[in-house]
């Protein structure tokens, strides 16, 4: 999935959540299907792409994980990227006890 994420100058910050959960491929689909209905979502090999307005978010499915990944243009930015991903995961929760914990990538 690292191949995909899209690198570009114009977004230069980045961050990583990596979730542990038995069903990464619900938690996705469900994920990018609800985010989908206000902004665009593609489906791209290993999970999906979220055009969100302020940035983008990757969701790609591992062994026992659901990956995240944000990019923003600023620090403001790629806050609001991982607040609006997180929180609406840990909607669709359910009784897993999902956490997000997103690591900042050092350019």
């Amino acid at each position: 999935m690292t191949d995909q994420v899209h690198q570009d100058a114009s977004r230069p910050f980045r961050s990583t959540a990596r979730v542990a959960t038995n069903r990464p491929a619900l938690y996705a689909k469900r994920l990018a299907s609800h985010l989908g209905r206000r902004t665009p979502a593609d489906e791209i090999p290993g999970g999906y792409r979220l055009h969100l307005p302020l940035g983008f978010a990757y969701l790609s499915n591992e062994d026992n994980a659901l990956v995240l990944r944000a990019e923003a243009a600023d620090e403001d930015a790629l806050a609001r990227v991982e607040d609006v991903v997180g929180q609406n995961l840990l909607r669709f929760a359910d009784d897993d006890d999902l956490v997000v914990d997103w690591r900042r990538d050092h350019l």
